[in-house]
């Protein structure tokens, strides 16, 4: 195949674009006979020389055909290009049978070498059968030489051939046991058996040397070697084409729509994973996965501030710092949004509110004597003093009631004790039942006050992951603030964690699974130049070309863990359009061709 730099001179991309698609001039001439060797040397001679036989270079390409093919202002350059084309095709057909035949010839030269090796020495049967294995390798290197001898184009790869040699070995390996299993030990187990049969299947033409069962252990071996690991390979490279199926990618998918960019080994997951963290341990490279997977942590931590306050439709500053202040910015837009609502609400105590509080302060009964006294004592002079002799309450006293009550619950439920630690859920209860009381009484601002209490619950989650020990300064990891969300779980035996149910927790366990338990020392590749800039200076005094070409593959690591191009590998590998799904499932269904690949290359090491 001709390469552009390939095109001789007065070729113009304009013209060719011009001229696409129109129909060929027809030929002023017959073309002259074809000959492989001219055809090349039209490439290799300079312009303005000139020789008998041939033209001193193609002429100008003025189109091409509806097959693509070029279109030379001179008619016999052109058809001397389509010979070359059907010759070209008709070879590829031949080596293609050949690629048929060859498991045919191997099976033939098997067999009548096991059954010589086998025959008793000195007996008529081992005699016959070593008349009979000389015949057919006879016959096979008879045919083996024939073929190599009408090949017109020795020097391109006999590629034909080899997908020949798939076909006919393909079937085999397909029939082996666990090839269209759903696991991939088993699957990389019938890859081992059908690489050693394709492996087997290959003829050894170079018998001279005594050597064939030599060489057939390596067809053999290569064969079930590379038949084992063709598996692994198909699969990844169909997690790469569509990683949809595999849970990580979909959870890194979930991350990606709330904003956190994963590096490319949490977005893949298992062995990338494994080998990205290995890296990190790599002067200059380790530095930039390290920065972009503390990057990953800290937008983990902004997309949970934006989903607590999802539902009143705010969102944190883009310039705010996360940690404490992520955190105090959170509650502010909170209070903002339930201080613009207040002076337009009231409360009235109501039949269910009286019935759940009686049944509040019996349940505190089961407490420790100085627990319940506290717990009514606080109903008796928090809620119950603010209210009119009617029940009713101002908005702007509900909003003390509730503070109160709420800072209790966060006092008692963090304590050491288990006793107190029951009261601060009696206080959580009770403020639970005064905010639901305050939207039975304001039915037209029902959905306004349900936003703001889910905005407020939410809230109370991320900053229980920012409080916790080992959080850098209110950073928190995914792990953490799924803690916190199991924490607070009101429902009994923690019924809505356990059935995966719990607020925000869909976002915490993304984030675990993905981005890890840890946020990584942050990285920074000038760091570690000191360390790395003497090695590759010694590199370079041994092999300047060895030192250029790992340093431009360091910045383009480098690069690749940066902002824009960590988001960048992030969106092609998490995203694919609908068909790529049947584009894996199809590249999984034909690992069997996958396994014979090995056996084809090793046949290459014996003789063709």
């Amino acid at each position: 195949m001709r390469k552009d730099t390939d095109v001789a001179d007065g070729f113009d991309p304009a013209e060719f674009a011009d001229f696409k698609g129109k129909a060929a001039p027809s030929a002023s001439a017959p073309a002259a006979d074809f000959n492989p060797d001219e055809f090349a040397s039209f490439k290799t001679q300079q312009p303005g020389k000139s020789a008998d036989a041939a033209p001193a270079q193609l002429s100008r390409v003025i189109g091409v055909t509806m097959e693509g093919y070029p279109i030379f202002e001179d008619p016999a350059h052109t058809a001397q290009m389509m010979k070359y084309v059907t010759e070209g095709y008709k070879e590829g057909g031949k080596s293609f049978l050949r690629g048929l035949r060859d498991p045919i010839d191997a099976g033939a030269q098997l067999l009548t070498r096991g059954l010589e090796a086998v025959a008793p020495a000195g007996s008529s049967f081992e005699n016959f059968m070593h008349g009979e294995r000389e015949r057919v390798e006879g016959i096979n290197k008879k045919g083996e030489e024939e073929y190599q001898a009408a090949r017109q184009f020795k020097e391109v790869p006999d590629v034909a051939r080899g997908v020949g040699n798939v076909v006919a070995t393909a079937p085999l390996a397909a029939a082996a046991p666990g090839a269209a299993a759903p696991g991939l030990v088993a699957r990389m187990g019938a890859g081992l058996i059908g690489g050693a049969e394709a492996g087997a299947l290959q003829p050894v033409f170079n018998t001279e040397n005594d050597d064939f069962w030599a060489q057939k252990g390596v067809q053999t071996g290569t064969g079930a070697v590379g038949g084992a690991v063709a598996p692994a390979v198909v699969s990844g490279v169909a997690r790469v084409v569509s990683p949809i199926a595999s849970k990580a990618t979909s959870q890194a998918r979930q991350l990606m729509d709330a904003g956190v960019t994963p590096t490319p080994g949490q977005i893949l997951g298992g062995g990338a994973n494994r080998v990205e963290e290995a890296a990190q341990s790599i002067p200059v490279i380790g530095d930039a996965i390290k920065s972009a997977r503390g990057r990953a942590v800290q937008d983990f931590n902004r997309a949970a501030v934006d989903q607590a306050l999802q539902p009143i439709g705010e969102k944190l500053a883009p310039g705010t710092p996360l940690g404490r202040e992520a955190v105090a910015e959170m509650h502010d837009k909170i209070g903002a949004a339930y201080d613009k609502l207040l002076p337009q609400l009231k409360v009235q105590a109501d039949q269910q509110w009286v019935g759940n509080m009686r049944n509040l302060l019996q349940g505190a009964q089961g407490l420790t004597p100085d627990m319940s006294k506290k717990f009514e004592n606080t109903v008796q002079n928090v809620i119950l003093r603010k209210m009119s002799p009617a029940g009713g309450m101002t908005g702007e006293s509900f909003k003390e009631v509730e503070s109160e009550l709420g800072k209790l619950a966060k006092d008692y439920s963090t304590s050491a004790l288990a006793s107190e630690k029951e009261l601060g859920g009696a206080f959580r209860q009770a403020q639970a039942e005064m905010r639901d009381l305050l939207v039975r009484s304001n039915p037209t601002h029902a959905a306004e006050l349900k936003n703001i209490n889910q905005a407020f619950g939410n809230a109370l989650r991320v900053e229980g992951a920012a409080g916790r020990i080992g959080s850098d300064q209110g950073v928190f990891t995914p792990a953490q603030m799924l803690s916190s969300v199991r924490q607070l779980d009101p429902s009994m035996r923690k019924g809505a964690f356990a059935r995966g149910e719990a607020p925000m927790q869909d976002l915490a366990e993304a984030g675990k699974a993905v981005l890890g338990n840890k946020v990584p020392d942050s990285g920074t590749p000038f760091r570690s130049m000191a360390v790395a800039a003497p090695t590759l200076a010694g590199m370079y005094l041994a092999s300047p070309a060895a030192a250029i070409g790992t340093g431009i593959g360091g910045a383009g690591v480098v690069g690749a863990y940066s902002r824009p191009g960590q988001s960048l590998l992030a969106s092609l590998l998490a995203s694919r359009p609908s068909g790529m799904g049947d584009v894996a499932d199809l590249l999984r269904r034909a690992t069997p061709v996958a396994t014979t690949l090995p056996a084809i290359l090793a046949a290459n090491q014996s003789g063709y």
